[in-house]
């Protein structure tokens, strides 16, 4: 989805007409995009199957490793330490350092242009989105709850999406394992 469709197909929500591209002049465009991008940073935040992905970090010669572009978060794969993103760097909460002597293996959770995402990733960020900008705008009135519906709509088909592209199985689980190795015994 176009941010720009996005942007026209929350405008009638607040008695306006769409548009034919983003003016930062108008108020409510500017409201509107201002919190599309707070939205989409807050929901991508959690990470998806088509937002994450998994790398090996290098430290530079002065032992720090830096943050890949657009990573809104960080997990490390093969320890217990808690990464965190600070500034450009990775901050190792665990040791309360900048300092890392090895490669580290890590989840990277990645920010992404809007016109990249799913579409019904797209579809339940503009309904968010039009919800939090109305209610900034507005206050509360009886259309959030028509908003706040089909955004509960999108979220569960984004949910579907993530739990058909994840391939969750109880049987991959330890529970699964101790199982099928009791019962070869």
């Amino acid at each position: 989805m176009e941010k720009l469709k996005a942007i026209n197909l929350i405008l009638p929500y607040f008695g306006e007409n769409t548009i034919t591209k983003i003016d930062y002049k108008h108020p409510t465009v500017v409201l509107i995009t201002d919190v599309l991008d707070e939205m989409q940073k807050t929901l991508l935040s959690k990470g998806w199957w088509f937002n994450t992905s998994e790398i090996k970090l290098y430290p530079s010669s002065e032992g720090e490793l830096y943050a890949p572009e657009k990573a809104l978060g960080i997990v490390a794969q093969n320890s217990r330490d808690i990464l965190v993103i600070r500034g450009e760097r990775i901050f190792n909460a665990t040791q309360r350092s900048y300092k890392f002597t090895a490669p580290v293996e890590v989840q990277v959770i990645d920010n992404m242009e809007f016109e990249e995402l799913p579409e019904c990733v797209a579809t339940w960020i503009m309904y968010r989105t039009a919800y939090e900008a109305y209610v900034r705008d507005y206050g509360y009135e009886e259309v959030l709850q028509i908003i706040q519906t089909k955004e509960l709509e999108a979220y569960q088909s984004v949910q579907r999406e993530h739990l058909r592209n994840k391939k969750f199985s109880t049987c991959k689980g330890k529970q699964a394992y101790k199982y099928k190795n009791a019962l070869r015994t």
